[in-house]
């Protein structure tokens, strides 16, 4: 049985996009949600997204300023 998950993406933003990344490999269905800030765009954190992305993991923000983001 698929499990839902959701990822909040806060504080330790490279931990947790790390962690949404990863839970893609058990096969479940992974939401990411960023909130009350800009992620940030390092190098870690771009590769990660751009990985969910191609994975069809879904990314949420609250803040208006995360471009490409819903």
């Amino acid at each position: 049985m698929q499990k839902k998950i959701a990822i909040l993406v806060r504080d330790r933003q490279g931990e947790a996009m790390r962690m949404g990344v990863g839970l893609i490999l058990a096969d479940d269905l992974v939401n990411v949600f960023i909130m009350d800030r800009e992620l940030e765009k390092t190098d870690d954190n771009l590769l990660n997204l751009e990985t969910m992305g191609d994975m069809d993991v879904k990314t949420y923000t609250n803040f208006k300023g995360n471009e490409n983001i819903e």
